[in-house]
């Protein structure tokens, strides 16, 4: 599965990065295109359009599920993502100790996935934080190939006031929908991301 078992993970809404960023990573491998890019792929080159053809594009994207997630990630978790770095967190650092936060330790392959980042950035990220003792890297028991990642007891105590900041955030955003039609929300996404977990899924960039 790729939501994981921690709460301050799979209910998250405002993360966006794990938890809706996890979803549209499902709608990569169903629909075939990147969900953050959706709006200026969509758009395209629209010179040689006519204006019935524009129209209608226009009302396909306005009803297009994927577009609709990736419109509502990018604004939901960009709100959050300005008190993220008001508190002096990146992005990154603020998904990867949300995600550990909580857990068991976990393969820096899989914290890659969850966060939706790739491998490289992860482990950039990761440099950063062992020499702050925010994290910690452990060697696998079973397997001396992969190398777990694990939050350190400082980096605990640092998250968890941005955690209650991003459930607060969260209340807010679910609110005027009420506790059922949020709570519908989040079950319908996470089965549909179950659904889709294991599928290839192409992280290539848009070609010119």
């Amino acid at each position: 599965m790729l939501l994981r078992s921690a709460s301050t993970v799979v209910d998250l809404l405002p993360f966006g990065s794990i938890y809706v960023r996890t979803y549209e990573k499902s709608c990569i491998r169903i629909y075939g295109i990147s969900l953050i890019d959706w709006p200026s792929s969509a758009r395209g080159n629209n010179s040689d359009m006519s204006k019935p053809d524009a129209a209608e594009a226009a009302h396909f994207v306005d009803d297009y599920l994927p577009a609709l997630l990736a419109q509502a990630s990018h604004l939901i978790s960009g709100e959050f993502h300005r008190i993220v770095r008001s508190k002096g967190f990146t992005v990154s650092e603020w998904r990867v100790l949300a995600t550990l936060a909580g857990g068991e330790p976990i393969s820096i392959g899989r914290l890659a996935e969850i966060t939706v980042t790739k491998q490289p950035t992860v482990t950039r990220v990761l440099d950063r934080m062992e020499a702050r003792g925010q994290v910690r890297r452990l060697a696998h028991e079973a397997d001396r190939r992969v190398t777990l990642v694990g939050i350190t007891p400082a980096g605990s105590r640092l998250v968890a006031g941005l955690i209650k900041l991003a459930r607060e955030h969260e209340r807010r955003v679910l609110e005027p929908f009420g506790l059922q039609r949020a709570a519908e929300l989040k079950a319908t996404l996470k089965q549909m991301v179950e659904q889709h977990e294991g599928q290839p899924v192409d992280e290539g960039g848009d070609e010119e």
